[in-house]
């Protein structure tokens, strides 16, 4: 029984806390299959005409190992140390929603899950490359399962993204402690601001990209297979999200640096605001130059010399920030602990890395590296050495809070040892091997590349056999290790003020800031206010498990099995949803603290509550997908009539849009209605806007199935979508808005039911204002598609 209790914790828990540590344990789960994969590819390459590995085989490894490490290890670790530390920094209980907390978590891990399933289905895993180009990513050349499971999982991990964005601003924003200015964050939760600032802007535009992506490939559509462009267009889409990536990477890491250089060399951050200000300047350029990732696509010249520019500009506030580290220590008393060891060696290859990265904003240069090794060397020395190394030093850094116990520093020390010595026993030698193409499974004697990728391979066995070290030391620590004080290191933020480990709602005390000085009140921070409160909630694993089954069966479905995957999937996720709305309407989920604790700066959401707070910001990212499925078709548009793509007639039946256009408009004033008769305890008017929301939600799918019907009949029905890029983006993006209105419709029943059964009270009203918005959104939305789309 005590087992099944830990289970049932572990699965079905929201606290911030045991979230972070769900997300620590399973990023380095996935760290050691990825990091298993690299060591097959290594040992491929030890010799000439190797055949450990066959093509394929390498394909598949290579790509998945690429896409592991990027998306599911580095980036859910830096934002396993977010979701514990960030709510303690700014002396919050919890994050904001904790709910959907625990459904970023488990999006993530099924999405993962689901990636790594297409080794055991139809054909293997992904095979096309990590950047998963167009058109090597269509079913036409790829048309094994393994494929489609792998961009669905990809595609959960972009929405666990997405609602980690939400969560976390409104949890920053509104959540901080009484006199906590944004100034007096620390530089680790300053990381976060810029990365998840840089997630919302670029991960919905690239959902959006995997969604036409799996259209592409389950429905027929060719947006990607067009001759006009599409090939281009997934280019442009996954490196807008690419490159930023690289900086939601490094963030995290650079600000645990900060915080650890400081406390290590007992002196504040060096010019704080300077390096914050530097922060916002990468989040600014790092949208302006992910096209030097195409100097070879034969993009407009001056446009690619522009993106020279930028890419040489942005290594600046880089360098500042690595500096500004460098300067924190200086004259500092430095204490040679693990964590500053690893912050120390994380600048020193960063500088190796970044000088590398540097040369490839060159053309010319780039045009000699590209497809090469020198890449590869480059990259890792960033992403395996600044990166990894400085979310080592945060593991080191934070563990005694974490655990409560101290951690072997003999064993710390080792693994930074020999991590230095078998990164540079790998990587090094890759920038010797110029002329040796990326993701060649063999090589010919002869040609010179023998000896450096026997030291590659040597060192990578040393490397990885480091990484097994931390493991090691965590687990035996968490047994036998001493008992860790509750400030070891000597810091003053808020999560060195608390009892190792720390307190289920974080403070035992009120949490303030007074003349820059971080305290926690010995009086009782109200913690009777919980009451029964728990942290427990099945909801978010079983919505979870329920989109990775639709997922699969999807998938298996075109392969002539999967309905009973499908069909499980469907009805886990609608009984889990109807279930999270149950808790809902009973209050078993109310904030664990009030909003508004007032900080002095003066913006516009000062006084805003987080659940609209949340939907401004879901809102936001909203605009992005579906300004990039308009953007998309004007692309395709514009390029049809150069590359003989099949230009079809978009424009419907005159009065079927008018009338689309004015239900969608009458719906915004009766949903209008119904949030104003909930602010004024009107039942009858909220029911009475509700049902007319209803009605014309209603109408329009009506309207929009009978214009489709009028396409058909011209010669471009949905079948037709399979000759033309245009028209396929133009289902798509119409099939995404309609999944949008059924997606309001289900809220505003819920609220109409809510209404009925006497439950819309004072403490609903933001709830319903927020459905309001997004109603209202996907309405002019709709408006603006129909004029879109009728214009091409």
């Amino acid at each position: 029984m005590a087992s099944l209790g830990v289970l049932k914790k572990w699965l079905f828990t929201t606290n911030h806390k045991e979230v972070g540590i769900l997300y620590l344990i399973t990023s380095f789960v996935f760290l050691f299959i990825a990091g298993a994969f690299a060591e097959m590819m290594r040992t491929q390459l030890f010799r000439p005409g190797n055949t450990f590995l066959n093509a394929v085989e390498y394909n598949q490894l290579v790509t998945v190992h690429g896409l592991l490490m990027i998306l599911f290890f580095i980036s859910p670790l830096g934002f396993a140390f977010a979701n514990y530390f960030v709510p303690i920094q700014i002396g919050a209980k919890d994050m904001a929603f904790p709910r959907l907390n625990a459904l970023s978590y488990w999006l993530y891990l099924f999405g993962g899950i689901l990636l790594l399933s297409g080794f055991l289905l139809p054909g293997g895993a992904l095979s096309g490359g990590w950047t998963l180009y167009a058109p090597l990513n269509e079913a036409h050349y790829l048309p094994q399962a393994g494929e489609d499971a792998g961009i669905a999982g990809i595609t959960m991990l972009g929405v666990s993204l997405i609602v980690s964005t939400v969560n976390f601003a409104a949890t920053i924003a509104l959540k901080r402690a009484k006199g906590m200015r944004l100034i007096d964050m620390p530089m680790f939760t300053w990381s976060i601001v810029f990365t998840i600032a840089m997630l919302w802007l670029v991960f919905p535009e690239f959902a959006t990209a995997l969604v036409l992506l799996l259209a592409d490939r389950i429905l027929g559509s060719v947006v990607f297979l067009a001759p006009a462009g599409g090939a281009l267009l997934w280019e442009q889409m996954f490196w807008f999200m690419g490159h930023p990536e690289v900086y939601v990477l490094l963030l995290p890491a650079l600000g645990a640096m900060f915080d650890i250089a400081s406390v290590f060399s007992g002196k504040a951050v060096y010019a704080k605001r300077l390096m914050i200000g530097s922060f916002a300047v990468i989040f600014v350029m790092s949208m302006m130059v992910f096209m030097h990732h195409m100097f070879m696509t034969g993009v407009n010249l001056l446009w690619l010399e522009l993106q020279e520019i930028t890419t040489e500009l942005i290594s600046v506030p880089s360098g500042v920030l690595i500096i500004g580290i460098i300067a924190t220590m200086l004259r500092g008393h430095i204490k040679l602990r693990t964590p500053m060891l690893f912050t120390m060696g994380a600048v020193i290859v960063f500088i190796v890395g970044g000088a590398t990265g540097v040369m490839q904003s060159s053309i010319e240069l780039d045009s000699g590296f590209n497809g090469g090794y020198w890449v590869i060397a480059h990259f890792h020395y960033i992403l395996a050495g600044t990166v990894l190394w400085g979310l080592f030093a945060a593991l080191y850094y934070w563990f005694p809070k974490m655990t409560g116990k101290m951690y072997s520093e003999r064993l710390g020390v080792l693994h930074f040892i020999l991590s230095f010595i078998g990164l540079n026993l790998t990587f090094a030698p890759m920038f010797l091997l110029l002329n040796m193409p990326r993701r060649y499974y063999t090589y010919s004697p002869g040609f010179g590349f023998s000896l450096p990728n026997e030291i590659a391979t040597i060192g990578a066995l040393l490397y990885g056999f480091a990484q097994l070290l931390p493991v090691l030391n965590m687990l035996y620590s968490v047994r036998s290790g001493q008992k860790a004080p509750d400030n070891p290191w000597g810091g003053s933020s808020f999560e060195w003020l608390v009892s190792s480990p720390v307190p289920e709602f974080n403070f035992t005390g009120t949490p303030y800031i007074s003349n820059g000085r971080f305290i926690v009140g010995t009086e009782d921070s109200g913690q009777e206010e919980h009451g029964g409160l728990n942290h427990l909630s099945p909801w978010p694993f079983s919505i979870s498990l329920g989109i990775c089954l639709v997922f699969l069966g999807l998938v298996l479905f075109l392969y002539g099995y999967g309905n009973i995957a499908l069909a499980l999937g469907l009805m886990l996720f609608t009984i889990s949803a109807l279930g999270w709305m149950n808790d809902d309407y009973h209050d078993f989920f109310p904030e664990v603290e009030k909003d508004g604790v007032s900080p002095k700066e003066t913006w516009p959401f000062r006084n805003m509550d987080s659940i609209r707070l949340g939907m401004w910001i879901f809102i936001s990212g909203d605009v992005l997908l579906f300004s990039t499925l308009i953007s998309g078709a004007f692309f395709i548009f514009v390029q049809s009539p150069y590359f003989g793509d099949p230009v079809i007639s978009l424009t419907g039946n005159a009065s079927l849009d008018m009338a689309s256009v004015v239900v969608l408009l009458a719906s915004i004033a009766s949903m209008y209605a119904a949030a104003e008769g909930a602010k004024t305890g009107n039942r009858d008017m909220t029911a009475g806007g509700l049902l007319l929301t209803i009605f014309f939600g209603a109408c329009y799918i009506a309207v929009t199935v009978a214009n489709w019907g009028y396409l058909a009949s011209a010669g471009a029905g949905i079948q037709a979508m399979h000759g033309s890029a245009l028209l396929s983006i133009f289902y798509d993006s119409a099939i995404v808005h309609i999944v949008h209105i059924a997606g309001g419709l289900a809220f505003v029943c819920y609220f109409l039911f809510k209404t009925y059964g006497g439950r819309i009270a004072e403490r609903s009203v933001p709830s319903i204002s927020a459905l309001l918005y997004f109603w209202s959104f996907v309405a002019v939305a709709g408006v603006i598609m129909i004029g879109a789309f009728a214009f091409m």
